[in-house]
């Protein structure tokens, strides 16, 4: 299926654990690969390097996989540095590592299976930026200098998953997953308004850096039983737990931003499944079962300037506990050779930003109990669609709407802070595809995407403003070309248009956005040899220079628009070869 459910993941089996990794094959294989990138410049090439080991043998299998890659700096069409964003971090003038470990041994109609992933990217700090005009449409850019102050960016991520599985348990297969998942990542070093405190420093002067910890762990059981009570029908019940700790900290003056959130999720869910000739039917529900608490805190002085001398504003906290029950139900007809129908109505569950709401409390008096922006988000969603498949291609429509009475749409304000708003939204989309093979090793393909929402500018007020740039992206329509010359040797030529967009016009700075549209080509090629496969590629064939989609929409509705105003990647080309032995 397509639309709202594939677009939101919802579905009562989706849940919050979901492992997908590659499997050893029969015997010992090894692979190398190694990719590098440039756009010419003595200090923008990026590589790759990796190594992958699979092996099996009886009921054991492995498969490791060790990777490294130095990022240099970018450039735009027109021979300009991209800018740097010291703030959030960035992935140019960077490098990163990235170890994987699974183990597996099957006995019987049983297996257990453990991994870890282990990925570490750390900002090099070479570089800082030079500020653009985006009233001008000067795009921020770069040159070398040194990092303005406390430590460089970095991010951190270790994951782990732990799985039983057991294909004849009560007539069906059982699977018990248990799972870790750590995550430090550290903001850069800025003057950003919210950090300002005039007991530590003058106003604007202030540069603070936050660090992120996200600690997570949790499991999920599921029992699948095919043809149970009667042929065709598919039976899946199971549960899914999370736990949840985040917090972060303002490192360079050892305040607290964001204080610990402990969140617990428990959801049990129930799946079925009826296949029968030209027709399948999927339903389901699944019950969700949330539980945040927060410990009484202040937040940073910034926020209490109006009401509390610059001190912070306490706030009291507070418990608060969710359930909704939600449900899902699709259905495909199969009605005649290739062709198909579908149609799906799905729910979702989850919580606004937190974090943001918490962190920003200005008024006094207030306690995490009786704040109403707290409120789960719940979306229904419903799509419908045609399919047909063919020996020659393939097309397929469908359409979706997604719908919330309470949802969360962020804004940012002149003071460039950004603030949930809790009002209802709506998201309409339509998406086309097709592919056809009018010759033997030649493949066309065409993709449509268009999507139109609406929200309200405050609680009460008509749906008749657009989601601005932060949650929704502009349509865009995509064709390729591919002509395989022989397995393993094929060129394909890509090419994307973002259509222009302009919403919100005349309701203010902080709502109006504007984008002009652009279109990019990309070139790749693989050749298969002896040794092993040589891959090339271009991207932005032509070298379009273009602003990005994100920096246009927002340069009249954030006061650091300058700062965020920037440029798309100019011509890149690529090289790469993998082996195997």
């Amino acid at each position: 299926m397509s639309g709202a459910s594939a677009l939101y993941g919802l579905g009562a089996t989706g849940g919050i654990v979901n492992y997908i990794t590659k499997e050893a094959e029969e015997g010992t294989h090894h692979q190398v690969s190694v990719r590098a990138a440039s756009q010419f410049k003595k200090d923008n090439i990026d590589w790759k390097a990796g190594y992958l080991l699979t092996h099996k043998s009886g009921g054991f299998d492995v498969v490791a996989y060790g990777g490294y890659n130095k990022r240099g700096m970018l450039y735009d069409a027109k021979g300009n540095r991209l800018g740097v964003t010291p703030s959030v971090g960035d992935t140019m003038d960077s490098h990163s590592t990235n170890l994987f470990l699974k183990l597996g041994y099957s006995f019987g109609d049983q297996r257990i299976e453990a991994t870890v992933n282990r990925f570490r990217l750390f900002g090099e700090g070479d570089y800082i930026p030079i500020l653009g005009n985006a009233a001008a449409n000067i795009p921020t850019s770069s040159q070398r200098g040194t990092y303005p102050a406390g430590i460089v960016p970095f991010n951190k991520i270790l994951t782990s998953n732990l799985t039983y599985s057991n294909e004849n348990v009560f007539g069906g297969d059982l699977l018990v997953q248990l799972f870790t998942h750590s995550s430090d990542v550290l903001f850069g070093a800025d003057t950003a308004t919210a950090f300002q405190d005039r007991n530590i420093a003058p106003v604007g002067t202030l540069y603070d850096q936050g660090l992120l910890f996200d600690r997570k762990q949790g499991g999920k059981l599921t029992w699948v039983r095919p043809d149970a009570f009667f042929t065709g029908l598919e039976v899946t019940l199971g549960a899914d737990q999370l736990f949840d700790k985040t917090y972060q900290n303002m490192i360079l003056t050892d305040r607290v931003w964001l204080t610990p959130l402990k969140y617990r999720s428990t959801a049990p869910f129930m799946q079925i499944e009826f296949d029968r000739g030209p027709f399948t039917i999927r339903g389901g529900l699944r019950y969700e079962m949330g539980n945040l608490k927060v410990d009484d805190y202040v937040t940073l002085g910034y926020y209490g300037r109006q009401t509390n001398n610059w001190q912070g504003v306490p706030v009291a906290g507070g418990e608060r506990s969710f359930s909704k029950l939600v449900k899902n139900v699709g259905a495909v007809w199969r009605f005649a050779d290739g062709w198909s129908v579908f149609a799906a109505y799905s729910e979702g569950f989850g919580l606004p930003d937190v974090g943001i709401l918490l962190r920003s409390v200005t008024a006094l008096n207030q306690d995490v109990d009786s704040l109403v922006s707290l409120k789960p988000i719940v979306t229904s969603s419903k799509d419908v669609g045609l399919n047909l498949r063919k020996p020659w291609g393939s097309f397929g429509i469908s359409a979706y709407e997604s719908y919330s009475k309470l949802g969360s749409t962020l804004r940012v304000g002149s003071d460039g802070l950004g603030q949930v708003v809790r009002v209802p939204t709506r998201v309409r989309g339509f998406e086309a595809t097709a592919e056809l093979k009018p010759v033997r090793g030649l493949t066309l393909y065409s993709t449509l995407a268009l999507t139109d929402s609406a929200t309200a500018a405050d609680v009460g007020q008509p749906l008749d403003l657009e989601l601005g740039g932060r949650a929704q992206g502009p349509n865009k329509v995509t064709g390729a070309i591919d002509y395989t010359f022989s397995p393993g040797t094929s060129v394909r030529l890509q090419g994307v248009h973002y259509f222009d967009r302009d919403i919100n016009v005349g309701r203010g700075n902080a709502l109006e956005e504007h984008f002009n549209g652009f279109t990019t080509f990309d070139l790749t090629a693989t050749l298969k040899t002896s040794a092993g496969t040589l891959g090339f590629g271009v991207e932005n064939l032509l070298n379009k220079y273009y602003i990005t989609y994100y920096s246009q929409s927002i340069r009249t509705s954030a006061s650091d628009a300058n700062k965020q105003y920037m440029a798309g990647r100019g011509r890149t080309a690529s090289i790469s070869f993998t082996t195997n032995f």
